[in-house]
């Protein structure tokens, strides 16, 4: 019994954060809904997303060679 204690405080976060999220979008999509503004350009949505993933990938590779100077 105290393990799932334990197992609910740790998912507890997580689940918080997946709620939160969820509720935002949902509000997003009712927001576009009632300014008729369907229409989401995914190839703009797509291009930021590789641009984001890009400068991920950037700091992880600066990060790794931050620990390779300093271990």
């Amino acid at each position: 019994m105290n393990s799932f204690f334990e197992l609910m405080i740790v998912l507890a976060p997580f689940i918080t954060a997946i709620s939160i999220v969820t509720v935002v979008l949902w509000h997003k999509r009712r927001v576009m809904e009632i300014n008729n503004d369907t229409d989401i350009d995914v190839l703009q949505l797509s291009e930021k997303v590789k641009e984001l993933t890009i400068k991920v990938e950037r700091l992880e590779s600066e990060l790794r060679e931050q620990k390779k100077i300093s271990g």
